[in-house]
């Protein structure tokens, strides 16, 4: 059951958040005994819970970009070494320039 909220939480956070401050509307108009002091906290503390979840959750794009970059470029070394590196004749190892036929 816990590991159910948890998991809510988790993948609906500002949802929670946001259920949550009206449920202390809810209350404080019901005539619980809060002050707006009280609930400007509770709510406020709920507003700071949820954005850290989020933003844990949350890849920035710039973050995403420079991973991509990255790749693209090992991607183009490799395939740099793949042209420049003579290729292997499984018969007779290394082919060199001076093997291929004259045109």
């Amino acid at each position: 059951m816990l590991n159910q909220i948890i998991q809510r939480i988790r993948e609906e956070p500002v949802l929670v958040k946001t259920t949550a401050a009206a449920v202390i509307g809810l209350l404080i108009a019901f005539g619980i005994p809060i002050t707006a002091e009280q609930s400007a906290a509770v709510i406020g503390l709920l507003v700071i819970v949820t954005a850290l979840i989020v933003r844990h959750d949350v890849t920035p794009v710039k973050k995403l970009r420079r991973q991509q970059e990255e790749r693209l470029e090992q991607q183009a070394e490799a395939d740099v070494e793949a042209l420049t590196t003579p290729a292997e004749d499984p018969r007779r190892g290394l082919i060199s320039e001076h093997d291929w036929p004259a045109e």
